[in-house]
């Protein structure tokens, strides 16, 4: 193998390389934990939504689920949109792709399994009341 060839392996290595992080969920937040259509377990928070516009049984009126950017974790989109959308009456489901944050995964298919983890979160969104939303990367 050729220099050029060691430096692209190393490059590929380092650009798809997990990326574990731990950190503190928020207060207002739970744990959930999602089966992804190849078993990989996907870890995310749910923020259920406070006060108005509930549906007449008082359900959330929508449920978004938020996907970081690339090498980047939950938190992303979390903290800034959680808190103005659970004050819209909006559930968010905001989730780690695998091989991110507390997902399992050994590396990073740059969006071809983590379409799995979408897919995932929005069957799980569709069982829950209203509309399912997505906003991520």
């Amino acid at each position: 193998m050729g220099v050029r060839d060691r430096v692209v392996s190393l490059l590929a290595r380092v650009a798809t390389a997990r990326v574990p992080r731990r950190f503190p969920m928020p207060a207002e937040a739970r744990e959930l934990s999602l089966s992804s259509g190849d078993g990989t377990r996907i870890s995310a928070w749910v923020r259920e939504p406070m006060g108005r516009s509930r549906d007449a049984m008082g359900e959330p009126c929508a449920t978004v689920i938020l996907g970081h950017g690339y090498r980047d974790d939950r938190r992303q989109l979390y903290l800034p949109l959680a808190p103005a959308l659970a004050s819209r009456g909006v559930r968010t489901i905001a989730l780690d792709f695998r091989a991110h944050g507390a997902s399992e995964g050994d590396f990073i298919t740059v969006g071809h399994d983590e379409a799995l983890d979408v897919e995932a979160a929005l069957a799980h969104a569709r069982t829950l009341s209203g509309l399912v939303l997505y906003i991520g990367f």
